[in-house]
């Protein structure tokens, strides 16, 4: 399904800005923008989006959403004080 056919507005919500944290990183990558974009991606599974979703808002295959989601938080990989809050 693509992402713009989502009915839930909240789930709509989380989708939206999995797409404008994804240009964000495409137009001045960064850490932070990085991580801003795993998080609205592990955010927006959580909340019960499809892969298939989460694919079309980055603009990507379904495999490449499988490769990044991981069990773990983007914080987990960061050294200790650099995850922001």
């Amino acid at each position: 399904m693509n992402w713009t056919q989502e009915r839930d507005s909240r789930r709509r919500a989380l989708l939206d800005a999995l797409v404008r944290s994804n240009r964000a990183v495409w137009e001045g990558f960064s850490l932070e923008a990085n991580v801003a974009r795993v998080t609205a991606l592990r955010g927006a599974l959580e909340a019960g989006c499809s892969v298939e979703q989460v694919a079309s808002a980055l603009g990507v295959h379904v495999s490449e959403v499988d490769a990044v989601a991981w069990s773990g938080r983007p914080d987990d990989l960061m050294p200790a004080g650099t995850a922001s809050a």
